[in-house]
């Protein structure tokens, strides 16, 4: 009897399969025709079946239904970056559901930018920098590699250390970030993230962070934490309990721009290191468009030998960069930052 029942079931989900295969070429339509093609903003969308085999048919963007088959893409309905176009067609007392992931791009090409180096200052070589922050005076620096990894404040002028706390050797320390009297600073892959007093740097607290697998940089906008983790994404998070608040897709005119590192926030730009690129990407905080690119290619190429590019600072309106391992911090003062 259980071999019977089995067959019986087998014979049904075989038949389930067949049914959906038949269906899903019964309602072929165009969708698949927006797979992955990049589209910018004004662009419309018009689905087309080319089968009369249906009763109706439903679209969806996003999870937001779409009246009718005909839409134009705006900052309203969709998003910068990768969006799931659904289709759903109704015959008889069945539907069929195919989506598709479309991408949709800056339609501005960003800028490149020019700057002149016009002051360096000693760096610590064996900071494996993480994170990067300056004020009155003072570097505040987080380290990474596990049983190295540590957040330092020293004074950016004579490099002399004036706070340091080492962190647990089961953690790799990653970007910083200064929220008024509290410093935050991430970890690689446990998915933790812990709170010091700016001052004492006595350890206050730590949060998780289960919305992303790994942390890498770390600003704030003056409402909320925005983190990288080595993707496309920027998360936005509340600082006051480390909740996700939102995110945004990292765009260009080409396409998604992912290697997302260390964080600065600057009048209302998000500026960011892009993993093992001598370049800093500059972010519109509302879109995720990339409207400037800084080129670190007139840096002392000696750096680089060193390691990657990974530390952004603002200082009297002017960069200061740095990167792991580094002998030196370069202020930089740009065009129209």
């Amino acid at each position: 009897m259980r071999n019977i029942a089995l067959l019986s079931i087998v014979l049904f989900l075989l038949g389930a399969c067949q049914q959906s295969a038949t269906s899903l070429v019964a309602v072929s339509s165009n969708l698949d025709s927006y797979a992955n093609k990049k589209m910018q903003w004004g662009d419309p969308v018009s689905i087309k079946m080319e089968t009369t085999n249906h009763d109706s048919i439903q679209l969806q963007l996003n999870g937001k239904k779409v009246a009718g088959s005909n839409m134009t893409l705006s900052k309203e309905n969709s998003v910068l970056g990768k969006n799931t176009l659904k289709l759903t067609v109704f015959t008889g007392a069945e539907n069929t559901t195919r989506e598709v992931s479309l991408l949709i791009v800056s339609s501005q090409k960003p800028q490149s930018k020019s700057y002149s180096i016009i002051n360096s200052y000693k760096h610590d070589a064996s900071y494996f920098t993480e994170g990067f922050y300056y004020e009155d005076g003072l570097v505040y620096e987080g380290t990474g590699l596990n049983g190295k990894s540590k957040l330092v404040a020293y004074n950016l002028a004579s490099a002399t250390v004036e706070n340091s706390i080492d962190i647990d050797a089961q953690f790799f320390g990653e970007g910083i970030a200064v929220v008024g009297d509290s410093i935050f600073q991430l970890t690689y892959k446990a998915q933790k993230a812990f709170i010091y007093n700016r001052t004492t740097f006595e350890k206050l607290g730590e949060f998780n962070v289960p919305f992303s697998a790994e942390g890498w940089g770390l600003c704030y906008d003056g409402k909320n934490l925005i983190m990288s983790n080595g993707s496309h994404f920027l998360y936005y998070i509340n600082p006051k309990d480390f909740t996700y608040t939102g995110s945004l897709q990292v765009v260009d005119d080409k396409g998604i721009r992912g290697k997302l590192n260390e964080l600065e926030y600057y009048n209302g730009k998000i500026y960011a290191n892009v993993w093992y690129e001598k370049e800093i990407v500059v972010i519109n905080s509302q879109t995720g468009a990339v409207e400037e690119v800084i080129s670190l290619e007139n840096i002392p190429s000696k750096n680089f030998q060193q390691g990657v590019a990974n530390g952004i600072a603002i200082k009297d309106g002017n960069f200061l960069i740095t990167g792991k391992n580094w002998t030196d911090t370069y202020e930089l003062q740009v065009n129209a930052l």
